[in-house]
């Protein structure tokens, strides 16, 4: 993907209301004030082990009246695909 692509999808999930809505519930689980983007690895750049992973996903689901199908949840690694699997879900596709 080029630069300008990205910064154009970066810039599109700026204006996401459920982009930024995962991002205020990310907020607690940053301990260590990393910088969130669409890019960032959840689990890796926060440093969050497998419980505060779940109760990250439970978080999420709550916010949402949703739930991941445990296949989904292997699958997101980035606060992109998070948002991407949130509306996946929301449109009835994931799973």
């Amino acid at each position: 993907m080029s630069t300008a692509n990205a910064q154009t999808k970066s810039a599109d999930l700026a204006d996401d209301l459920v982009y930024r809505r995962i991002l205020q519930t990310l907020e607690p689980f940053n301990q260590h004030n990393v910088k969130l983007t669409p890019e960032t690895d959840i689990a890796t750049e926060l440093e969050l082990d497998s419980i505060a992973v779940m109760d990250l996903v439970m978080e999420v689901e709550d916010v949402y009246d949703i739930s991941f199908p445990i296949n989904v949840i292997s699958e997101i690694r980035t606060v992109r695909e998070l948002t991407e699997a949130v509306h996946a879900i929301k449109r009835g596709e994931a799973g």
